[in-house]
């Protein structure tokens, strides 16, 4: 059986109306069509359990935004894997083109995981690096457990102003409202894991277009003024799968990192020392180009040239 044209259906659903819905971590219409898309199989597992909470492997296929109401609306499709011992993160970090920001991340921050101390993101002419990436605000998703039992939660906070929080959490769903904990970037939250399709569990194999038959995920709901913004215009975004203790780094981001490329662990080259991320380097050879997005969302009719290219994908194993 072949897979419907994605891009076709994002250009029907996106005719269907520009009213934002509930935060349910699932494509609408009003996102249009896609910003960025994966590249590359994951690292991480290929979930086949098709549930809207549980999911037994992670992945980033592609990512869409648009702004209404004073607030930045981001869906991030894909899945993330959360059970039994594993509790993988999905980590957004922006950068609101404001003066600050950390192109080397920093450590000491409140509730920033201290992982991230040294991490160097993008910088301008650096191995393909369009402009330099200084994060001014982060956010870190995470679930497990299962069924009655499952549970995401969320930590966040802006770097300049070093006010990291536990966001909060809910069931995956609850409209992405967040109890439990101090929402400083008044954030909605929402996971919906049924995802099957998108990329698949070859790491680092060429999947070009199949990122567009995923259209569940991750979704947001930000103020912008909680991102420091008052429109858009200038928001930079990027989005990665960690390990459970943010201590080991899958190969998918948006943007994409190049063809050929596996996880790339506390090391850019795959291997566990001691779990500190001071060693990678997004302008290394492993990371070529951006990996990061500019948030405002191009046309998706001006993309749909782009859905005969999945037309005679067939659906994966």
């Amino acid at each position: 059986m072949k897979k419907a044209t994605a891009l076709s259906v994002i250009g029907v659903l996106a005719l269907a109306g520009s009213a934002m819905a509930q935060v349910d971590g699932s494509y609408q219409g009003a996102y249009g069509g896609p910003i960025v898309y994966q590249n590359v199989g994951t690292g991480f597992g290929d979930s086949n359990m098709g549930l809207i909470n549980s999911a037994n492997g992670s992945e980033i296929d592609a990512a869409f935004a648009y702004a209404t109401g004073g607030n930045l609306n981001l869906l991030v499709t894909g899945n993330l894997e959360g059970g039994g011992t594993t509790y993988n993160k999905m980590v957004f970090f922006f950068d609101n083109g404001n003066a600050g920001g950390y192109n080397v991340l920093p450590g000491g921050m409140q509730q920033f995981p201290g992982n991230y101390a040294g991490m160097t993101l993008d910088q301008a002419g650096v191995n393909g690096a369009t402009q330099t990436f200084r994060a001014t605000h982060w956010l870190s998703v995470t679930c497990g457990g299962s069924g009655a039992g499952f549970g995401m939660f969320v930590d966040g906070g802006s770097l300049l102003a070093n006010d990291g929080q536990y966001l909060g959490g809910n069931d995956g769903q609850s409209a992405g409202v967040l109890t439990g904990g101090n929402n400083v970037l008044n954030a909605a939250v929402a996971l919906n894991n049924s995802n099957t399709l998108g990329v698949n569990g070859a790491a680092g194999t060429a999947q070009g277009p199949n990122a567009l038959s995923a259209f569940t995920g991750v979704e947001i709901q930000i103020p912008l003024a909680s991102l420091g913004l008052g429109s858009l215009v200038g928001l930079k975004a990027m989005a990665f799968i960690n390990g459970q203790n943010h201590d080991y780094l899958c190969n998918q981001f948006l943007g994409s990192t190049p063809v050929g490329v596996g996880n790339l662990g506390n090391d850019g080259a795959g291997t566990y020392t001691n779990g500190n991320l001071n060693l990678i380097n997004l302008n290394g050879t492993y990371a070529a180009g951006d990996q990061w997005f500019l948030v405002p969302a191009p046309s998706s009719m001006a993309l749909l040239g782009l859905g005969g290219l999945l037309a005679a994908r067939r659906r994966r194993a």
